[in-house]
């Protein structure tokens, strides 16, 4: 077999028009992986800073349990007593009103004050909300040991009560912080 001179032009050593447009979509997808990257790193730390206020939420009630049942607590609207009077709807006016215990909390996603709402799957508008549900005892030897039931404004906080937080991802979905008494 005899090998001839190919037809082939010499190499010329310095990259082809193709080999460039190569290098360039390299270069385009490389930095679309960071961006995205990036993008991905600020979304998380939004999460993180709205799991930071579900823990306050569950530090304050965990902090202020035994408290709840003087005389002198403050803030009086979410004293505990052998009345009645107490909702939780003064309790959370009282908690986030201006110099209240957990006053300043913002939601990262769309900078307004912390709202307490349902999370829904999908649904953007609640992104960075919080949940809390209150949990009732269900009757001995019921296949479950309680029910989650929403924290209305209405409801009487006069005695004890397990409270479930829980925070709304980017994406809507719900996130468990804990469960705390109260």
């Amino acid at each position: 077999m005899d090998v001839a001179n190919s037809s082939h032009g010499a190499v010329k050593g310095t990259p082809s028009p193709f080999d460039w447009f190569f290098l360039g979509s390299l270069a385009l997808a490389l930095c679309g992986v960071m961006w995205v990257g990036v993008v991905a790193y600020e979304e998380g730390q939004k999460v993180e800073t709205v799991k930071r206020h579900g823990e306050a939420w569950g530090q304050f009630f965990t902090s202020k349990t035994a408290a709840r049942a003087q005389e002198s607590f403050e803030p009086a609207a979410c004293a505990a007593g052998a009345e009645a009077k107490t909702t939780w709807g003064g309790c959370y006016q009282a908690l986030v009103a201006p110099g209240g215990a957990l006053d300043g909390l913002k939601n990262p996603f769309s900078l307004a004050p912390q709202k307490v709402t349902s999370c829904k799957f999908g649904g953007l508008g609640t992104a960075g909300e919080l949940m809390l549900e209150k949990l009732v005892s269900t009757p001995p030897g019921a296949p479950v040991p309680f029910i989650a039931e929403p924290l209305l404004e209405t409801d009487a906080i006069h005695q004890k009560m397990h409270i479930r937080v829980t925070i709304c991802d980017q994406g809507g979905n719900p996130i468990r912080v804990g469960e705390f008494d109260f």
